[in-house]
Formats: C-alpha cells, sequence, structure tokens
C-alpha cells in the first residue's frame, strides 16, 4: 500500500491515512486494539524485524507525514533530540516552565508565517477600528490569538 502513496518534490511519500495532531502517520492494529505510528510499520517491513526496544522510527526528511522507507531509520530519542537540534527545528533558547519551545513558523502547528504577522499588524495600524475577530478571520485564526500578537504576547521575535 505505502508503495502505491505518490511521491512528493522532497522525495517523500505521505501518509493518507490517519494521522495524529502532529500529522505522524498511524495505523489502527485492531488484533491489538491500539494504533501504530505508520513510519514505525513501515521500517519494522523494510528491516525484516521489530524495532529494538528503546528504539524509535527517525525520519532523515523531518516530514512528519512520510513513510518513504528511505527516509526513516531506527534510532533512539537522544539521536531524535540531536536531529532535531542540527535540524534548527528547537527552539532559539525560548524557554516556558523551563522548557525550550519552538517559536513563529518553527512551531509545527503555527498558521501564521511572519509576514502574516507583519501584515496583521499593518492592517491594525492603518485601521485602528477593525476588529481582532474580523483581522483572525482573514487569517484563519482566532481573535485571541491575533490579540496575543498585537499586544506582544506572542510572535515578539517578528519585528
Amino acid at each position: 500500500m505505502v508503495d502505491q502513496l505518490p511521491i512528493n518534490e522532497s522525495g517523500c511519500r505521505i501518509w493518507t491515512g490517519p494521522t495524529d495532531k502532529d500529522g505522524y502517520a498511524y495505523q489502527y492494529i485492531s488484533d491489538y486494539d491500539s494504533q501504530i505510528g505508520g513510519h514505525r510499520l513501515v521500517l519494522q517491513r523494510s528491516l525484516g524485524r521489530p524495532l529494538q526496544l528503546g528504539s524509535m522510527a527517525l525520519h532523515h526528511c523531518d516530514t512528519p507525514g512520510c513513510v518513504a522507507e528511505e527516509h526513516l531509520y531506527e534510532g533512539t530519542h537522544e539521536q531524535n533530540m540531536k536531529d532535531r537540534m542540527v535540524r534548527g527545528r528547537t527552539a532559539r533558547g525560548e524557554k516556558f516552565q523551563g522548557r525550550k519551545y519552538c517559536v513563529g513558523e518553527k512551531q509545527h502547528c503555527s498558521k501564521l508565517t511572519e509576514d502574516d504577522v507583519r501584515e496583521i499588524r499593518g492592517i491594525r495600524s492603518r485601521n485602528p477600528e477593525i476588529s481582532q475577530e474580523k483581522i483572525g478571520k482573514m487569517f484563519g485564526v482566532t481573535q485571541t490569538t491575533v490579540g496575543h500578537l498585537l499586544t506582544g504576547r506572542t510572535w515578539t521575535h517578528v519585528k
């Protein structure tokens, strides 16, 4: 089935089945009444064995929904965190409750780009009467998101 998925411009085969909130593929296994990561299933099939205890299926391509065999490899959580750091997918040092976190466009679930943030700020400065709710609808985000970026609570790195 995976071999029939189309290949995108990055060489990724993007899972068309169910995904979790972070975009990772998963497959429900009714015999065990549980779900397993699609990339894990594909890697195990490719290796011809289950992953070793404590191992994970990692991506060379950094695309959560990718299930291309050649983009997957077996590694540890520590390797995954090092890869994330080397590839710039972790925080730039910002911390919340002692933990580093990603900001702006590096946040995997961000709906806005830095250009969007600048545009929203420009719209509001040119027309202070326009509501945050209306701006939010224009960009597909909530009034709260707009309010936070206008007051400097979020997107503080964008000037």
